[in-house]
């Protein structure tokens, strides 16, 4: 993919999301590259999250204090790995959502849509950061249509990769996963706090 062609996919999925989708999963990148792919975008994600902490002064309250001690403050190539592993859960939970909800497509469909997804959410974020260091006012708001327009976007893309040729089901996809990964990555925070624990206590 040329810049060229960067250009007119970006803008593209700005306006019509489910499109620009077909155009992505009609491109057949092979899985193996697809999942290196996801790696290093969770990867480029956290690091950027992780440096944009490290840039701005942190307020003097709880939330700052909340700030410093999660790992994206502390430890940017932890939060790295979770943001991967909670990207393949992710990729893996939306494909089975989309499969009960009688979608046609498959986990590569799944993986191709959602990393484009990241990858533009990228390029919004760090031109948001640009607007909100100039005019902050504006910011504020342009991160608020962002957040709007990515849970659109995310539902044309899903109706792509599932072939359902309806918005509602596939936003119906996108409930079942988030419910999904809500009560999955809880029972994981429940096991490794059990082990952690486990493992204080054999230490003590």
């Amino acid at each position: 993919m040329n810049l060229r062609r960067f250009r007119a996919l970006l803008q593209r999925t700005l306006t019509d999301p489910r499109g620009a989708g077909a155009e992505v999963i009609a491109m057949g990148w092979p899985m193996q590259g697809l999942w290196i792919a996801l790696m290093l975008i969770a990867v480029l994600l956290s690091l950027i999250a992780s440096a944009l902490l490290h840039a701005v002064e942190l307020p003097a309250n709880e939330l700052g204090d909340m700030l410093r001690a999660s790992p994206a403050y502390r430890a940017p190539l932890l939060f790295a790995l979770i943001n991967w592993i909670q990207a393949v859960i992710s990729v893996l939970i939306l494909n089975w959502s989309a499969r009960i909800l009688g979608g046609r497509g498959n986990l590569g469909d799944i993986l191709a849509v959602m990393i484009w997804l990241e990858i533009v959410s990228v390029v919004l974020s760090l031109g948001l950061f640009v607007i909100g260091l100039i005019v902050p006012v504006i910011g504020a708001y342009a991160v608020l249509a962002m957040f709007v327009w990515g849970i659109w976007a995310t539902i044309g893309l899903i109706d792509a990769a599932g072939r359902f040729d309806n918005m509602f089901r596939a936003a119906g996809v996108c409930v079942v996963a988030a419910v999904t990964a809500s009560v999955v990555m809880m029972l994981l925070s429940a096991l490794i706090g059990s082990l952690m624990g486990g493992l204080v206590t054999r230490g003590g």
